[in-house]
């Protein structure tokens, strides 16, 4: 699960890194989520952006696409998440966050 904020998603209108990230992994199972304030946002930046870089103006078809593979942030999907951290008090300060990659390549914890 991955949650992107809207300069990501300005990032997957605007350039091909992002949005060939996206188009990459979500097919492998990988969840990308995004709160409605991040479309909002990237749908009042974009015009002014696009204009200064001399591109249509048309965002309905980009953002469609994008709303079609990331999922919305829900409050029970926010609240679940929240409850997680509160599971792990060493999280509360993140320099004392150490991870390690797992044989499958995984992210785990290190105690």
């Amino acid at each position: 699960m991955i949650v992107l904020d809207a300069n990501i998603l300005i990032r997957a209108i605007l350039g091909r890194r992002v949005r060939q990230l996206i188009d990459t992994y979500a097919p492998q199972g990988v969840r990308f989520f995004a709160p409605d304030v991040a479309f909002a946002d990237a749908e009042k930046y974009l015009p002014t952006l696009l204009k200064k870089r001399g591109k249509p103006h048309d965002l309905s078809g980009s953002l469609g696409y994008l709303r079609i593979i990331i999922e919305p942030v829900t409050p029970e999907l926010s609240m679940r998440s929240t409850l997680r951290l509160y599971r792990w008090p060493r999280l509360s300060s993140p320099y004392e966050l150490s991870l390690s990659r797992t044989a499958g390549n995984r992210l785990q914890l290190d105690s």
